[in-house]
């Protein structure tokens, strides 16, 4: 797995985030009726499209649908990790619940700003070490321990909020070009001068995040204004 800039320090995901802090209880009011987020919902980009998540009463929803997410939180799908299903709530979510095969992750602000999470989350460095640890065949899942075991790389929370910014900017120029076909890497597509070029580009983020979020790459006050 690669490594992060040895100049931060770093600490478990667990100790700067909390993890699936709150979740609906068997005694829940039959009748109470709630947004259910699950993972076909998210896309590749880390979209959610709002007429896709259904209101339901608790009595008629699935008992996977448990998991309260709250504003400022990544939600991370804990299944399938090469997929990387993961999106950044950055609003108050009225009565959003998701499933259980997510895992919700609530920065402690004080300690990590809420994008640079989301950017650790969904970069290559997270993703192969959920990789690494994920267990089963057809249908790889990580558990809960090795989840929270994740190390996060911690620069000053100055330097966390100039690369998140630098990064949301450069991502949404991507985002906008390369959402024009989505799809993941297992997604395989058409023959084309654009389509390759749409390949390059997501290539393009993906080394991007990993370079910032790792301390490959360092942000500085400069970078930030340039891209803007």
């Amino acid at each position: 797995m690669s490594h992060y800039s040895t100049e931060w320090k770093t600490d478990r995901l667990k100790d700067v985030c909390a993890i699936n802090s709150k979740s609906l209880s068997v005694n829940t009011d039959p009748n109470f009726e709630f947004r259910y987020l699950e993972i076909s919902n998210v896309d590749y980009f880390g979209v959610v499209n709002p007429a896709s998540i259904e209101q339901l009463r608790f009595e008629d929803a699935p008992s996977r649908a448990r998991r309260i997410v709250f504003r400022n939180s990544t939600v991370i799908s804990s299944v399938r990790p090469n997929l990387q299903a993961i999106v950044f709530l950055v609003d108050e979510p009225q009565l959003l619940v998701c499933s259980t095969g997510f895992n919700v992750v609530q920065p402690d602000e004080n300690r990590i700003w809420p994008k640079f999470a989301y950017y650790v989350l969904i970069s290559d460095y997270a993703r192969q070490y959920f990789e690494s640890v994920a267990t089963g065949v057809g249908y790889p899942a990580v558990g809960d321990k090795d989840f929270g075991a994740l190390p996060i790389p911690l620069p000053p929370m100055e330097e966390q909020k100039k690369i998140a910014a630098f990064l949301d900017a450069k991502c949404a120029v991507v985002d906008s070009v390369a959402s024009l076909q989505k799809g993941g890497d297992d997604v395989p597509r058409p023959a084309g001068v654009l389509n390759r070029q749409m390949g390059l580009l997501l290539a393009y983020r993906k080394s991007l995040i990993h370079e910032c979020v790792t301390g490959q790459r360092r942000v500085t006050e400069a970078d930030v204004p340039a891209v803007e």
